[in-house]
């Protein structure tokens, strides 16, 4: 046995403590060799019937990241991929399992659509009942252990593609299961909406952590009609406003959330597909949290001291200079550089510096941009200097920042 079949045999053990989520492997033909479920030839014969294996092998051609199926009834498996110097050895299903409970319940509906014998329809209804319900959020966890068992590569939600059989268009990086008959019951959860928003107005460092404890099984409202990615981009935009809205009840000032808001939402509006958006959300609650969290640690400044550093918030891209704090304030520079060290213990340039190293580490983590260009973009002499002055502050590279927190999609290789 081999360490990748060794590894997976050890992830299969775990997830079984769990609940009943299936490990599938088929080779580079798409030939069945192995599972552990009670029931293969049942649940093989349903996923088979999707015509999936050519989108399977088209994909694997192109690409090395897993990507999320839907099937016609709801039913979703993550598929993954085992390469040696870029030639496929054997494919890997996860699942099924249902990311909407809301879906088991349309399930007589739903089968009838599909060409089954009586005998595999009645197996597979009540197959259907043992078959666990999860977050697509946990499924997506799983899935990225499940990739770091088979590759020893650590990846990101981001990097995952989607596919639905359902839909004419198969886009690959789409997110959508929406469906017109059922927009009552498609909307999140409130509970687990209003407990991520507690946490953006308390400035919780730990919301990725704690979040994870709360499985969301809920699904979004229908946000728009047959464009899954203006879908998605509408639901971010949500989000963007409730995040402000609950940023600013936890301290943050009104003209630096909003002015984020739209910085934001114009950034969502930019992007051309779904892979783009997502690590825009997550450096946009990243963003709304540390800076709630820093308003609520930091000790009690001056009304002078505050206003200065309100500014530099608002203008961090921005190059900023002592003679702008100035006029802003009221004061000489002199005056200026020399009251803000006393108040905060740290020179002006220290300090914008170090909110410029801030916010470059969210660019490290959530966007694709080079060192070089976020070093211009926040208006440090050289790339070197930028460098350095990171490493001073964070006792890391800029490379080696990025190649830690891993929030940044890859490139399709």
């Amino acid at each position: 046995m081999n360490r990748i079949d060794e590894r997976l045999m050890l992830f299969q053990e775990l997830m079984s403590c769990i609940n009943n989520l299936y490990i599938w492997k088929y080779d580079a033909q798409m030939n069945l060799l192995s599972s552990n479920c009670p029931d293969e030839s049942t649940l093989h014969m349903v996923f088979s019937l999707e015509n999936l294996s050519g989108h399977i092998l088209q994909h694997a051609s192109e690409n090395q990241m897993p990507f999320v199926f839907s099937n016609s009834i709801d039913m979703s498996w993550i598929i993954l991929f085992e390469k040696e110097n870029k030639e496929l050895l054997y494919v890997y299903l996860l699942g099924p399992a249902f990311t909407d409970a809301s879906a088991i319940a349309r399930k007589e509906q739903a089968l009838s659509k599909i060409p089954l014998t009586a005998l595999v329809k009645h197996n597979f209804m009540n197959l259907i009942e043992t078959l666990p319900v999860i977050g697509i959020s946990q499924y997506l966890q799983y899935a990225t252990m499940m990739h770091y068992c088979i590759t020893r590569e650590k990846i990101s939600f981001s990097d995952f593609f989607y596919y639905e059989a359902s839909k004419k268009n198969t886009d690959n990086n789409r997110l959508s299961n929406i469906h017109a008959d059922d927009i009552s019951d498609r909307h999140s959860s409130y509970l687990f909406e209003q407990r991520f928003l507690k946490m953006v107005e308390e400035g919780n460092l730990n919301y990725i952590t704690e979040g994870s404890k709360s499985t969301y099984t809920g699904t979004v409202g229908k946000m728009s009609i047959k464009d899954s990615l203006r879908q998605t981009k509408n639901m971010i935009i949500a989000s963007i406003v409730l995040c402000t809205r609950a940023a600013i009840k936890g301290g943050l000032a009104p003209e630096i959330a909003y002015m984020l808001s739209d910085k934001y939402i114009l950034d969502i509006e930019a992007c051309q597909s779904t892979a783009e958006v997502v690590p825009i959300n997550q450096m946009m609650q990243r963003d709304f949290i540390q800076r709630v969290y820093k308003i609520r640690t930091e000790s009690a400044v001056s009304v002078f001291a505050k206003m200065c550093c309100d500014y530099i918030d608002l203008h961090i891209e921005d190059d900023i200079s002592l003679s702008d704090l100035a006029e802003r304030t009221g004061y000489t520079e002199h005056y200026l550089g020399k009251r803000f060290k006393k108040e905060m213990n740290i020179s002006l340039k220290q300090y914008i510096n170090k909110e410029r190293i801030e916010y470059a580490k969210l660019l490290l983590s959530n966007t694709t941009q080079s060192i070089t260009d976020i070093s211009e973009h926040l208006h440090f002499c050289s790339a070197s200097y930028f460098t350095k002055l990171f490493h001073d502050i964070t006792a890391l590279t800029p490379a080696e920042y990025r190649d830690r927190t891993k929030y940044i999609p890859k490139q399709n290789k």
